[in-house]
């Protein structure tokens, strides 16, 4: 999966954003695994987008949130907006809880966001994020039965080769052996 930080075009004068990843230190949650953080300091329109590297589909099932300030000083909303490569987009909003101590909640996506998504914008001010669940399509029915006829064909074809043992009479050198045709 690749996850970029995308500066809308007309947008470069303000700079750009950064995200880190990190285990917590300072003033941020702690969860004792690394998870990825993000700020928006300096471009008040760059987000966050992520898409596989193949460009394949996915679906998103579940994700960690956090505010990345402990401790938070109010609730942060984050979105996601998915693209599926057909149908028009979806979005699911969390919010995080709130003033207090920051501290990762789990949600999960709605069935909108199960598969078929070419990629994923996060927009929020800032965010914490561990344990982003996705999915990856199976290979279809049809494909599998291709394959295994593919597989069946070249069998077949593999056994009608027959092989011709030398004759006696021919004296043995290290290259005589079958010969398959």
């Amino acid at each position: 999966m690749w996850l970029q930080v995308v500066v809308p075009p007309g947008t470069s004068g303000y700079g750009y954003d950064d995200m880190g990843i990190t285990f917590g230190a300072g003033n941020t949650p702690r969860n004792g695994t690394a998870f990825m953080g993000w700020a928006r300091l300096h471009n008040p329109y760059d987000y966050v987008e992520l898409h596989l590297t193949n460009g394949s589909t996915f679906g998103l099932t579940s994700v960690q949130l956090a505010d990345p300030v402990n401790p938070s000083l109010s609730p942060v909303s984050i979105s996601f907006i998915g693209y599926p490569a057909v149908g028009s987009a979806v979005t699911n909003t969390f919010t995080t809880p709130g003033p207090g101590p920051s501290t990762f909640t789990a949600y999960t996506f709605n069935t909108q966001f199960a598969s078929g998504l070419s990629r994923v914008d996060i927009l929020a001010p800032r965010w914490a994020m561990d344990n982003l669940a996705f999915t990856v399509p199976e290979p279809g029915t049809g494909a599998l039965v291709g394959l295994g006829l593919l597989a069946f064909a070249m069998r077949k074809r593999g056994a009608g080769a027959h092989c011709v043992k030398p004759a006696p009479s021919r004296p043995r050198t290290p290259s005589a052996g079958l010969h398959c045709h």
